[in-house]
Parts: C-alpha cells; structure tokens; sequence
C-alpha cells in the first residue's frame, strides 16, 4: 500500500487533472478510495466504472454518484454487486440469470438466507 498515493486519493482539494491521472494510474488498492470521492465528474466516474472492479463499483454506488441501472454487467462480480444494493430495480434480477458465470438466488430464497 502506497500512503503518498492513498493520501493523494482522499485530498480533497487535488486538482480535476491530478485526479483524472491518478484514476489512469492507481492500483487496486487505491481505487476504491478514488470511488468513494463525492467530488467525480462524469468522466471520472466512467473510467472507474471501466475498471471492471466490484470495490470501485461498490463504492460508486454508496456516493450516489453512479445509479444501478448504469452499471456495466460485463462482469459477474460487479453484477452481484448490483443486485445486491438496495436500489437495484426488480428488473436486473433476471439480468443476471442470464449472465453466463452468475448464479441468481435459490428460488424462494430471501434477501438473507439462514445458514
């Protein structure tokens, strides 16, 4: 974990150019921090969503910045994610049976599942 790039991620007062750089250039680590800035123009949010990566898709969706419905589902992971907030539409349950490498819920199954 880089602290430089960390403490970069969360200044609030980086520069829009500085920022867009550190989405180009930031690790795995870094990104869902950069996701979590309620500060992201709509092109910063685009080349996060384009990350592909269910953290960074994750924290989009808690900011508001990004809605469900919005989200690329090229990725399996990321479509659980999805379906798993809160705003999701009823629509996007089916979405994701019929994305190959995703399981939907047992039927019958609520939103939590005794174990």
């Amino acid at each position: 974990m880089n602290t430089v790039l960390d403490g970069l991620a969360s200044n609030p007062a980086l520069p829009a150019a500085l920022l867009d750089r550190l989405i180009v250039l930031a690790d795995p680590v870094v990104t869902p921090e950069l996701a979590a800035r309620s500060d992201l123009t709509p092109a910063q949010v685009r080349a996060l969503l384009a990350r592909e990566d269910p953290a960074v898709v994750s924290a989009l969706l808690g900011t508001g910045l990004v809605a469900p419905a919005d989200v690329p589902w090229s990725n399996p992971s990321v479509a659980l994610v999805v379906t798993a907030h809160p705003d999701a539409p009823p629509s996007v349950c089916p979405r994701t049976r019929r994305t190959p490498g995703v399981q939907g819920p047992a039927p019958g199954a609520g939103p939590h599942v005794a174990s």
